[in-house]
């Protein structure tokens, strides 16, 4: 069942490094038409003002004064009558090796800014409850996975990828009479 959608979308470039996994939930009335769906992922990005140099004035980057631009301080902790000497990350420079006096302005000195990308893709009508839609981002070059759920409504639930069970309360003189009522089905019909 699953390889009848599963065909319509990318699948993975890099098998070793696994796609990070995102999860939309969509309304049941959604789910059975199909829908268009539009998400928003934050990533890192070189900064485009620094080119990820950290500043804009190269010159001005100097070796860090603490660990004399060795990206590690030497420390000993001593237990007992023993004593344990070992490297820590420099706590002024936090392993970058170098002091910036004028940091990029845009990225704050990190080398990186975020920027938000937008993935669009299509859920077909009918899609079982945990599909997942593997979409590759071309700006970062990677794989993402995205499952779809799907949000019960007040009468409507899912019990399995088949049944579509409805909720309703019966009082006492409707179920020993008997009644009918109309059903608004979630596919709006």
């Amino acid at each position: 069942y699953k390889d009848e959608f599963n065909h319509h979308y990318y699948r993975s470039r890099n098998p070793s490094q696994p796609p990070e996994r995102f999860t939309v939930a969509l309304p049941m009335s959604d789910i059975f038409k199909g829908t268009d769906v539009q998400l928003e992922i934050p990533r890192d990005v070189r900064c485009d003002l620094c080119d990820g140099k950290k500043t804009l004035s190269p010159e001005k980057v100097s070796p860090c004064t603490k660990c004399s631009g060795m990206g590690w301080v030497p420390e000993s902790v001593q237990m007992g009558y023993l004593r344990v000497d070992k490297r820590t990350t420099c706590p002024k420079c936090h392993g970058t090796k170098a002091q910036i006096a004028e940091p990029c302005p845009s990225c704050k000195g990190s080398g990186h800014t975020q920027r938000t990308f937008t993935v669009r893709f299509h859920v077909p009508k009918g899609t079982p409850e945990g599909f997942v839609v593997n979409q590759f981002l071309q700006e970062t070059n990677e794989e993402i996975a995205v499952t779809v759920t799907t949000i019960n409504d007040a009468v409507f639930r899912r019990q399995d990828h088949i049944h579509l069970v409805m909720n309703r309360t019966v009082d006492l003189r409707e179920s020993l009479a008997g009644f009918a009522f109309s059903v608004m089905h979630p596919r709006g019909h």
